[in-house]
């Protein structure tokens, strides 16, 4: 362009175009009884209720507009067909994946995941065999005629791979008693608010619940960027951080909904995290680090008190009739989602 203006000594026209910028309004919802009567889903005795997971508490804390949109108005994510199995994908083949291959292992040992058992797992075609079977089952809804292809291809290979590193990590502690494997556990929480008298059904479904030895461990399988660390507690319900451990917040509650069964026992919160497993003498354990201290919480119970505080605080909010569902401080979150264009948060800034 710069060689035809001096060569030819053409005549340059720059257009302009005047912009002006448009503040654009927030996004909230009030608190109207239409909604409190829909948050009655989640109460003790309520016929045909629900309740309350912990990716719902999560996604509240994290945007209560969020909360609202999709838990409260019925606004689900946008269905999308897919050539290849995407992140929330992964993680439920590895999981269905697993939970057929510990299930059988336990069904012939009396609940027990031997060594044996397990070392066979990586010496066969078992563990690769089922996988194939789960992948086809989830990513192309059981046709027959499904076929790995393309990046498919490396997708599945890099499920073998964490599968198999899951089980190798197993082998070193067995023998292990499988509790449970995908089971839905319940809890009622009890708290007074401004609304009165609220009893709250918490519930989820656990990956898996084992037992170590006199430890029962709570296990979460992470395949994200999940990190086991959290500076405390009342981080893991900060809203305003970018960062806030998540994972490990649903981790604590699951552990609160396993006490219930087990009440007594020494529970022990974990994540089988994909990029840790990797790492020489991993610990699932998760661990409270601040300002160069270092604690795992080996036992649940020594933070059940100040952990059911907070939370009791988040659904408090949760259910005030005089808080608004408003959007989250702007931030690299609301570029992956679903109601960034709803809440005009997906404009280049």
């Amino acid at each position: 362009l710069y060689q035809m203006i001096f060569d030819r000594g053409s005549e340059v026209i720059r257009p302009g175009l005047e912009v002006h910028t448009r503040e654009i309004p927030p996004v909230r919802v009030d608190h109207t009884k239409e909604i409190s009567r829909k948050l009655e889903q989640y109460m003790m005795d309520q016929e045909g209720g629900r309740y309350l997971s912990p990716t719902a508490i999560n996604t509240y804390i994290d945007c209560s507009l969020k909360f609202y949109l999709r838990y409260l108005a019925g606004i689900g994510e946008a269905e999308e067909i897919e050539e290849e199995i995407g992140a929330a994908g992964f993680g439920t083949v590895v999981h269905d994946t697993l939970q057929v291959l510990y299930s059988a292992i336990a069904d012939r040992n009396s609940q027990q995941i031997t060594r044996e058992e397990l070392k066979a797992l990586t010496t066969s075609d078992e563990a690769e065999r089922v996988l194939k079977e789960e992948f086809i089952k989830h990513h192309f809804r059981g046709r027959r005629k499904g076929k790995l292809e393309g990046r498919n291809i490396i997708m599945f290979q890099v499920m073998l791979r964490y599968l198999l590193k899951i089980i190798h990590t197993d082998i070193k502690l067995t023998p292990l008693t499988l509790v449970s494997v995908e089971k839905q556990y319940e809890r009622m929480l009890e708290l007074e608010s401004v609304a009165g008298s609220l009893k709250i059904v918490v519930g989820g479904k656990i990956d898996r619940v084992d037992r170590l030895g006199k430890l029962l461990r709570v296990i979460d399988y992470k395949t994200g960027g999940t990190r086991q660390e959290f500076p405390s507690l009342d981080s893991l319900f900060d809203s305003t951080l970018s960062k806030r451990n998540s994972a490990a917040l649903q981790t604590l509650l699951y552990a609160w909904l396993v006490d219930a069964s087990y009440p007594g026992e020494q529970i022990v919160p974990g994540l089988y995290v994909m990029k840790a497993l990797f790492e020489e003498d991993f610990d699932p354990a998760l661990v409270m680090k601040s300002r160069g201290q270092e604690t795992k919480i080996d036992a649940f119970a020594e933070y059940e008190d100040e952990f059911l505080e907070y939370l009791k605080e988040v659904l408090k909010q949760m259910y005030d009739p005089d808080t608004p569902f408003i959007q989250r401080e702007n931030d690299q979150k609301c570029s992956y989602c679903d109601f960034a264009e709803l809440c005009s948060r997906n404009t280049i800034e």
